[in-house]
């Protein structure tokens, strides 16, 4: 069996290589994952501030700096544990996700990692995606798009002894040239997944100088939160967002797949039998649209799960029915995003879909139905709830 170890900064959701620890054990290859530091958030005040210390910075509600995995390189001795354990485990390659905001953090643990190791490295998400060339600079292969088949392919691949250059998704350099392997299809069935791995073992947490093995810790914020999706892919062409690149990539195929409302409840079933649970938070931005899929999973929810819950909630025009619908089952907070208050702006700049009347209709029918509704930008975790 394939030996793989994936590595997180600053995120322990790890929602993607959850899913891939999942689908590469199901296969029967063995996955590591290793937590780098914990995601944290701290305003400054100094507008002298480091670029190359705080690379990802942005403007709180209050108009302060903000930065986003604040203090998050890793320390000499933090390196110097990372070392150790990829020496006792001993992987066949590496993984990690990266995104452009924090490509240069990924990049120092990488180019530590090809100093110290010839384990070749992968780098998949959403900045490999868009940001090839870059990535490659770095990485020894980049992922486009959707990895879990690719995963498993390198993982066979590897138990065999078989080169991986040519396998699906994948893109390196060579001769100062981009060479771009066949795409492999979309999976139209996601239900065929595996839920994400919360077990702790094989799971590492590296911060303060310390390192924690067997890792149960799931997400960066309350233990008792519960991350999932619903879907995956979007019907929107919003020109800001990295959904737009992936829907080019896979054009002509069914980008938006939504998981049975059964799948869904299973997996809940299972991580309230896991783990203590007390909150769920929906992460697909469509989880609010289709009422007809929304009744059936809230009633399978009241039924077996019966916790409070989040989610993200675009504006449709049965909006009304759906909050309603939605509150009784447990919702209690939505996310309602705002790009801009400008109509010509939403649709001539940001290509986005938006109704001023139905947006208020929205806003006013969460008030109705006591449902805090929150505006929040993708990169903050700072939210603003409209009384």
């Amino acid at each position: 069996m394939a030996n793989i170890v994936l590595i997180s900064l600053f995120d322990r959701n790890a929602y993607g290589q959850r899913l891939m620890s999942a689908n590469l054990k199901k296969n029967g290859h063995q996955c590591h994952i290793i937590f780098l530091k914990r995601f944290k958030n701290e305003n400054t005040f100094n507008p002298d501030y480091d670029e190359d210390e705080y690379p990802w910075l942005g403007i709180d509600l209050k108009g302060r700096v903000i930065c986003f995995a604040a203090s998050s390189y890793p320390t000499d001795i933090e390196m110097g544990l990372l070392h150790k354990l990829l020496s006792d485990i001993n992987p066949d390659i590496i993984g990690m996700t990266v995104n452009t905001p924090l490509r240069k953090q990924n990049a120092m643990v990488t180019k530590f990692i090809k100093q110290n190791f010839e384990i070749p490295v992968v780098w998949g998400g959403f900045d490999p995606t868009v940001n090839t060339l870059k990535c490659l600079e770095v990485a020894d292969y980049a992922c486009i798009g959707e990895g879990d088949k690719t995963i498993l392919e390198i993982a066979d691949r590897l138990d065999h002894n078989r080169s991986i250059k040519d396998v699906c998704n994948l893109a390196y350099l060579q001769d100062n040239k981009i060479y771009y392997n066949p795409k492999s299809p979309l999976e139209k069935d996601i239900d065929n997944y595996p839920w994400r791995d919360n077990s702790p073992e094989n799971k590492y947490f590296i911060e303060n100088d310390e390192i924690d093995f067997n890792h149960s810790v799931i997400n960066d914020g309350d233990p008792g939160f519960y991350e999932v999706m619903s879907a995956r892919g979007c019907p929107y062409q919003c020109s800001y967002c990295c959904e737009v690149s992936l829907k080019n990539i896979y054009a002509g195929e069914k980008f938006l797949r939504r998981r049975t409302p059964q799948n869904l409840i299973a997996e809940l079933v299972k991580a309230r039998q896991q783990l203590s649970l007390k909150e769920i938070h929906f992460e697909d931005e469509i989880f609010g649209m289709n009422l007809k899929w929304l009744t059936e999973f809230t009633r399978l929810y009241i039924e077996h799960i019966n916790l409070p819950f989040r989610a993200y909630i675009y504006p449709s025009p049965n909006i009304e029915e759906i909050l309603k619908t939605l509150k009784d089952a447990g919702l209690y907070m939505c996310c309602l995003a705002l790009q801009s208050g400008s109509e010509r702006i939403n649709k001539m700049v940001f290509n986005r879909v938006y109704n001023r009347e139905l947006y208020l209709k929205a806003v006013k029918s969460c008030k109705k139905n006591k449902i805090d509704n929150f505006v929040k930008s993708k990169n903050n975790d700072k939210y603003q709830i409209i009384q």
